[in-house]
């Protein structure tokens, strides 16, 4: 008999260690469900504030309205995906992202297109640096390097095409790069289908650089400006020719 207590005395200590393990468990799992209560019901908690960050062309009242964060909304329940995917519906927003500040403040940061271009359509259009049409120009915002040469037609028949001649447009302005070019001397991109690109820049010199890689022709145009050649004199350049580039006068602008 004497021999069963020791047995008898290690299980009664192994329930008592399971019944205070248990009751330990209870205690926090009633504790967390007591603190997620309190954080849920907790008018403190519910959103009061929306910081937007970045917003230049897009209005912040503009992202809260896409935003769709319902009033008196609780902080810990907001679905931050569908918040981001609806500020990214704005057409200058290329990325969003949502972040809780507890106790009380849903923090939006944005990415937004940035115009390199415009694209002459049935309308004037922004493009970005990928090629991406953003949306349709304000009169009072064109100082953009204008490409055309794509037709409404062709841009909704064969878009491909389209987005391949928009995509060329800035290869060729990457290739100026501020050296032979600046920017702010070209006026438009022009493509045609025999040609290629030509650029035409503000004092009416129209440059021929082809369908080919551009860096080349930049490199002819560097060496023509060495040797005197002035751009501000209108005239008409074939930089796609390899051997020797030919100029050929142009009548000066209209005033």
């Amino acid at each position: 008999m004497n021999d069963l207590l020791p047995s008898s005395q290690s299980l009664l200590k192994r329930t008592a260690r399971v019944l205070a393990a248990g009751l330990i468990g209870g205690v926090v799992v009633t504790a967390l469900g007591l603190a997620t209560h309190h954080v849920v019901e907790d008018a403190s908690f519910r959103v009061y504030q929306v910081d937007i960050h970045g917003a230049q062309r897009s209005r912040p009242a503009q992202l809260r309205h896409l935003a769709n964060i319902p009033t008196g909304a609780h902080l810990a329940t907001l679905d931050l995906d569908a918040i981001r995917q609806g500020v990214q519906r704005h057409p200058w927003v290329a990325r969003a992202t949502v972040t809780r500040i507890f106790p009380s403040t849903v923090e939006i940061d944005v990415d937004e297109y940035q115009p390199v271009m415009l694209l002459a359509l049935d309308r004037l259009w922004y493009v970005d640096e990928t090629g991406h049409p953003i949306k349709a120009a304000r009169s009072d915002d064109l100082d953009y390097p204008v490409i055309t040469g794509v037709s409404q037609a062709l841009a909704d028949q064969h878009p491909k095409l389209a987005a391949a001649v928009t995509v060329g447009a800035l290869r060729v302005l990457r290739a100026c790069d501020g050296q032979p070019l600046a920017a702010d001397q070209i006026s438009e991109i022009h493509h045609a289908p025999n040609t290629g690109f030509e650029l035409v820049l503000r004092s009416g010199t129209r440059l021929v650089v082809g369908d080919e890689d551009p860096h080349p022709a930049m490199a002819r145009l560097a060496r023509l400006l060495q040797h005197g050649v002035d751009l501000d004199e209108p005239q008409r350049i074939d930089l796609a020719v390899e051997t020797v580039a030919v100029a050929t006068p142009l009548p000066p602008l209209s005033p």
